[in-house]
């Protein structure tokens, strides 16, 4: 018998799945991104060199070859981003079935999850930020309409608080996971698995044998009458 699931779980393992699915297709863009960018850097005389300042190729090559550490930090991101991506499959079919492990499996996304963000959040705001605003002066603003730097600068501030949006959601599920009742629910599940098996079509060990033995059902069947010179014990007395 496989404990009730509550409505949240449900929808947390829905979400798990739905994100899940769409990390991966992210990480594997990134990927191939992170490649190209890397083969267009290889020589100053390849695509990369002929790319048209302004353009989204010649910005990344640019933060590339400015600003510390950042390929290698791209990298941590994309792998921290497909250990998530697989943590949310698996929490995501273990919250359908009700284990308990799925549960504290997505306290340990919620924690990755967050660190993973605050730590890109920092780096963009203090190490990307600064070579970014020096690109749209030197790049950008020369070459475009009066303004056009302050657009690009909004778009720069628009993405770092699109970052802090992803810090929602693994809060959401540390919160929605301790709810009293949630928390009772998956104890009930560990408690019915360390009972044993509860087959209700064999009726051994499970929740219709109890339910016939509370109710006094006896699965021998209705009591026989006794036959002619039988006692109530089923005895013949003596001849």
């Amino acid at each position: 018998m496989r404990p009730q699931r509550p409505t949240v779980v449900l929808v947390l393992a829905i979400l798990h799945l739905i994100g899940g699915g769409f990390g991966l297709i992210v990480v594997l863009c990134s990927g191939v991104g992170l490649l190209t960018l890397g083969a267009m850097s290889g020589g100053a005389g390849g695509a990369g060199g002929q790319a048209p300042p302004g353009s989204s190729v010649h910005m990344q090559m640019y933060l590339a070859q400015n600003a510390a550490g950042y390929m290698p930090e791209q990298i941590v991101y994309m792998v921290l981003g497909l250990i998530l991506a697989m943590l949310l499959l698996m929490c995501g079919v273990g919250l359908l079935m009700m284990q308990p492990w799925a549960r504290y499996l997505s306290f340990v996304y919620a924690a990755l999850s967050i660190f993973r963000a605050v730590g890109n959040i920092a780096y963009t705001l203090f190490v990307l930020w600064p070579v970014t605003d020096k690109y749209i002066e030197t790049h950008l603003a020369p070459n475009m309409p009066p303004g056009a730097g302050v657009g690009g600068k909004m778009g720069f501030f628009g993405g770092v608080a699109f970052q802090v949006a992803f810090i929602l959601y693994p809060i959401l599920v540390v919160v929605l996971l301790l709810i009293p009742s949630v928390a009772q629910a998956f104890a009930r599940g560990r408690a019915l698995r360390r009972e044993g098996p509860e087959d209700e079509d064999e009726g051994w060990g499970g929740a219709a044998a109890r339910d016939r033995e509370d109710r006094g059902i006896d699965e021998r069947g209705p009591p026989r009458r006794p036959r002619d010179g039988e006692d109530e014990e089923g005895y013949y007395g003596r001849r």
